[in-house]
């Protein structure tokens, strides 16, 4: 699976805050490309979640993303409520909703689930 690129072109589109001088003027940008050229992680995940509107691929990966993040916090909130599984099921829902093989009505459903349990 390639990695996503952008064109500085497509990028400016997006109307950021700022742009970081060095990037490449031609061709496309990897998010390593960007980083070796200073820009930081917030800026990345607005611009994947700027792309994420329009490709549904970067969406999925970007919801893939956020559902590794999430997972690697959850013993957190599970050490407080080990008998509530609705935070971890929201996060198994995104990674399943993710690869299609369930409904946005499940998603839905186990988000606002995780919304109540928060």
């Amino acid at each position: 699976m390639t990695a996503p690129a952008f064109t500085l072109a497509a990028i400016r589109k997006l109307n950021p805050c700022d742009i970081p001088e060095g990037l490449p003027k031609r061709g496309k940008i990897t998010a390593a490309q960007a980083v070796e050229h200073g820009v930081g992680l917030s800026d990345l995940i607005w611009v994947a979640s700027a792309f994420a509107n329009s490709d549904k691929d970067i969406e999925r990966r970007l919801r893939l993303w956020m559902a590794d993040c999430a997972a690697r916090v959850l013993h957190i909130y599970e050490k407080d409520y080990p008998r509530d599984g609705r935070v971890r099921n929201a996060i198994v829902v995104a990674r399943q909703y993710s690869r299609g093989e369930v409904s946005a009505a499940a998603w839905d459903a186990a988000r606002d689930a995780a919304w109540d349990a928060a």
